[in-house]
């Protein structure tokens, strides 16, 4: 079970960094698959943007959660 976490979060690193990409180009959100990226991972991107500040025009959610999913999978990992 542990395990099937800790790979959980590796597919969200990966999809918050495709959701990251995704932002620079500007029809992107018109795509399918990006916008089922957005969904899965907007439960987590959007809590924290209300708590993680913008620096100017930079958005640093997506890094704050890439941080914390990796921990976490570090964690998780650790205690299997």
């Amino acid at each position: 079970m542990i395990t099937i976490l800790a790979n959980f979060c590796q597919i969200l690193f990966f999809l918050i960094i495709i959701r990251s990409l995704s932002s620079w180009l500007p029809n992107a959100r018109t795509n399918r698959i990006i916008r089922l990226v957005y969904y899965i991972t907007d439960p987590l991107i959007v809590p924290l943007s209300r708590v993680v500040p913008r620096i100017g025009m930079i958005d640093l959610t997506p890094m704050i959660a890439v941080i914390i999913l990796v921990a976490l999978r570090e964690y998780l990992r650790s205690i299997a």
